[in-house]
């Protein structure tokens, strides 16, 4: 992979999949995007790490955003999980 300069942009990058999971177009998407800009990831935190794989890290800052399992179930869980 070729390092370039970092240019002046920031980008807020929501995912829809955890950063460990199976590499889709959301996970080379954020890469390439780290390459040339200050990138900063934000991803949903899977409680399920078996199934994860190990992502290769690379020039972002990435925050997992956690939430409260069974959130379905009781109406405190959901309504933490929302806030």
């Amino acid at each position: 992979m070729v390092m370039r300069k970092k240019s002046g942009l920031k980008i807020f990058y929501l995912m829809n999949v955890d950063w460990g999971w199976i590499k889709q177009r959301p996970h080379f998407l954020a890469e390439k995007l780290a390459i040339t800009n200050k990138v900063t990831l934000v991803y949903p935190y899977s409680w399920r790490r078996k199934n994860l794989t190990k992502n290769q890290k690379c020039a972002l800052f990435a925050i997992p955003l956690v939430y409260i399992p069974f959130g379905r179930k009781a109406a405190i869980i959901k309504n933490l999980n929302n806030l």
